[in-house]
């Protein structure tokens, strides 16, 4: 249960989402998620906010210009040892994006994006996830949206790594 939840926990992180429009700099983001669980794999983890991975947890990310280029915002699908996704399709707006996604290994599933730029340094949007996890032999369904707001801090990332820019 505590590897699940761990697991849980690490897939709302990586699962954080940068947007960034045409007239968004490349450079450092604070980027806050904060996971709203619907469907929940384990009987004694609460849905809604209720529950341990349900806090909010902010990060900063660094966005290379390349991304900001090829998607007119940007998505950086969860990929490690458990879990890795890819983006299927996406539909640049005026203002923001919507799109898909899809997942394999141990959280196998798909979800549908939506982001805005209510303002030019600063993006909200939302990731809803449905799919199942993997528990031992069993496959349970598990089902959440991510909340993400994204903020530009500085066109110096400093210590920050960039996020890959898919070849896809």
């Amino acid at each position: 249960m505590r590897k699940s939840a761990l697991a849980l926990a690490l897939l709302a992180l990586s699962c954080s989402v940068v947007a960034s429009a045409q007239l968004h700099k490349a450079g450092l983001y604070e980027t806050t998620t904060k996971m709203e669980i619907t469907v929940s794999p384990f009987p004694q983890m609460p849905v809604g906010t209720n529950n341990p991975i349900a806090s909010p947890h902010t990060s900063q990310v660094c966005i290379p210009q390349a991304y900001i280029d090829k998607y007119n915002g940007i998505m950086q699908p969860p990929s490690n040892g458990q879990q890795s996704c890819q983006t299927t399709s996406i539909n640049k707006t005026a203002n923001g994006f919507t799109g898909t996604m899809a997942c394999t290994g141990r959280t196998p599933g798909s979800a549908t994006m939506d982001f805005t730029w209510p303002e030019p340094n600063h993006s909200t949007g939302t990731v809803h996830f449905t799919g199942q996890m993997q528990l031992g032999q069993q496959a349970k369904p598990f089902e959440y949206i991510m909340h993400v707001s994204s903020t530009f801090k500085s066109s110096d990332c400093g210590t920050v790594k960039p996020i890959d820019v898919p070849v896809k």
